[in-house]
Parts: structure tokens; sequence; C-alpha cells
């Protein structure tokens, strides 16, 4: 088991900049070093599961050209904040309404749990890309919504907060061997998050259970005795 911390994005207005983000390939950089270094002191051949806070973000800059803003409905506006620092806004071509108000540390937007789960989840998740950067690695079908960023209110743990936009921070992955072990069992397999309705702060866990084989390798399958796991991502800002 390998716990796993990347950057996280220092700036909204940054992040949306350019795609991928500025942000996105320092996590990029930083865990291909991570998998080299494992490469060299445990070999690749050894099963691995990573599990943490990945940070890994949507694509921010096409979020919103895509999903939250288009330019076909809206128009971007960049005012000057009470606190001096830019305001990025994107209103409605219409009415003048602010689809996305965008600063350093805040992301205002109209997703919540409720129509990411109804309507939005395929089309955020196709937005999910710094995965695929790493093509060594493995995960499980995500059917469950962003796991950051959360409120910390203890009575609104279903509410994200308007700090960033939603995000799969929170992984857990598997390298080949792993993978290969995995999927050499026929069972069910669950990949969620933890506490749904329960206030967990600002990152939900995400808990991965399946059945590995264990035993000599060269056993037939029959005689194969098998292991429940379960691992969870860290919860950490």
């Amino acid at each position: 088991l390998v716990n796993i911390h990347l950057f996280h994005d220092a700036c909204n207005i940054e992040a949306v900049e350019s795609s991928p983000s500025v942000f996105a390939k320092k996590r990029e950089n930083g865990l291909k070093f991570v998998l080299k270094q494992l490469d060299q002191e445990k070999n690749c051949q050894i099963p691995m599961v990573l599990f943490g806070d990945f940070n890994f973000r949507l694509d921010t800059k096409c979020l919103i050209e895509e999903v939250l803003a288009p330019s076909s409905v809206a128009v971007q506006m960049i005012v000057q904040g009470d606190d001096g620092k830019p305001n990025l806004q994107y209103r409605d071509l219409n009415s003048g309404e602010n689809l996305v108000e965008m600063k350093t540390k805040l992301f205002n937007h109209k997703l919540n749990v409720g129509n990411i789960q109804s309507d939005n989840l395929e089309r955020l998740y196709k937005l999910d890309r710094e995965p695929l950067c790493h093509t060594m690695l493995h995960e499980f079908p995500i059917q469950f919504v962003p796991s950051y960023p959360f409120s910390e209110n203890i009575d609104c743990g279903k509410d994200y907060m308007y700090t960033r936009a939603p995000a799969w921070c929170d992984r857990i992955l598997l390298n080949e061997p792993a993978w290969l072990l995995a999927n050499s069992v026929s069972s069910s397999v669950c990949y969620d998050i933890i506490g749904k309705d329960t206030c967990m702060g600002d990152h939900k866990p995400v808990c991965l259970g399946l059945s590995f084989p264990i035993g000599n390798s060269s056993s037939s399958s029959s005689s194969l005795s098998h292991k429940k796991i379960a691992a969870s991502s860290q919860n950490s800002s």
C-alpha cells in the first residue's frame, strides 16, 4: 500500500487559464517521480495499491467552457474585488446573472450533489483527465459524485463548499500486477465514498473493497484462497 498526497490548485483563476492547468502538470510530474522511485526500489512486478489525496481536478478551463458557462450563453467579465484582487465572472448573456464567480479561493457555481448525480456525472467525468497521463495505473469505474470540496459544517454534510470546483481528488489506483490479480477473481467490487449524508470534512473518504488471490501463483484457481481488502483514501486538504 502506498499513500499519495499531491499538489493542490493554489489559485482558481490560474487553474482556468490553460488546459491542462499549470497545477495539473505539477501533479503529473510529481506522480511520475513517485512511480519511478517505486519501480527502482520495489520493482514494478510487485502488486501495489496507491491511495490518498491525488488532488486530481477536473479540467477547469473546459469545465467553464463546456458545462458551466459556454460562450454561446455567457460572457466573461473581470472586475476588481473589494480586496483589490481580480474577480472573474461569467454572466448570462440575456439575464446578466452570474453563472460562475471565481476568485483565488472562491468558485461559486450551480453544481450540487443532486444535479451532478442525476444530470452531470458523465459530463464531469469526461473532464477528469489527469489519470490518463498514467497509463500504467488502473482504476475501477467511478459511479460516485466528486469527493471534494464538501462543507465542513456539521449540518451540511451533503453540500459542496464554493471554494473549488467539485473534483475526484481522492482515489485508489492499482498498478498492473495488482490490477491483474484483482481481475483474476470473479467477485463484486465496491468502490465508493463514505459518509454520503454525514459531514466528514472537506474530503469524503473513498474506499475500495475487493478480493485478491493469495498463496502460490502457480496453484490452480480452485485451490486459491482469497483475501478481502479495503483501502481508504486519506483526507488531506
